[in-house]
């Protein structure tokens, strides 16, 4: 199994190296994989795209103020104003979308150490589903008992119920795996305090 963009959507060429390194995934060829992969947005190919003209006009108002209104239409500067802010617009996604793919790491990490825990527990099932979410190499490094988790889980369920229930929680969204996990957890815990 392997991660698709929806849940990096940051991976640029121009991304620093640190986010680079941490936001690369593997993608797999599914539609709604390759759909979330066009939304990507870089802001230095804007930047670059943008940066002669606004090199040109070197003053404007902000696009849609008053004194942006009053210019008019042929006004050079009126459209350098609306090249700046797509060129705002395109770093204010290109950031989110990093922030989300560091956020993503995070929580396939999170629900490594989760899915082991479970498998600790007995709670096979879920941790067979949480675990089929969080692969991920980068992950599986951060986390590595979660490799002796699935091989004990594939001994314990059958590989074939193993792959059923880690093929649904790969094709879960990150809210949908947290509620999931929160549920999971809630469960887990009650049960915990009723066998004390």
């Amino acid at each position: 199994m392997t991660r698709d963009k929806r849940r990096c959507p940051a991976e640029t060429e121009t991304a620093t190296t640190d986010t680079a390194d941490y936001c690369s995934c593997d993608t797999q060829s599914n539609t709604r994989a390759a759909a979330v992969a066009s939304q990507q947005v870089s802001w230095w190919s804007v930047h670059e795209h943008v940066a002669a003209l606004l090199g040109a006009v070197r003053s404007w108002p902000m696009a849609g103020t008053p004194q942006w209104c009053a210019l008019p239409d042929e006004d050079p500067a009126k459209l350098a104003a609306i090249f700046d802010a797509a060129q705002h617009w395109a770093l204010r996604v290109e950031t989110r979308q990093t922030a989300e793919c560091v956020a993503s790491h995070a929580i396939s990490t999170a629900a490594h150490a989760l899915a082991a825990l479970f498998d600790r527990l007995g709670r096979y099932e879920p941790a067979a589903t949480i675990a089929g979410f969080a692969l991920s190499p980068i992950a599986a490094a951060m986390v590595p008992e979660i490799t002796l988790a699935i091989t004990h889980l594939r001994d314990v369920l059958g590989d074939q119920t193993y792959e059923s229930l880690a093929r649904q929680g790969e094709t879960m969204t990150t809210v949908e795996i947290v509620t999931y996990a929160y549920d999971q957890i809630d469960q887990a815990r009650t049960e915990l305090e009723r066998d004390r």
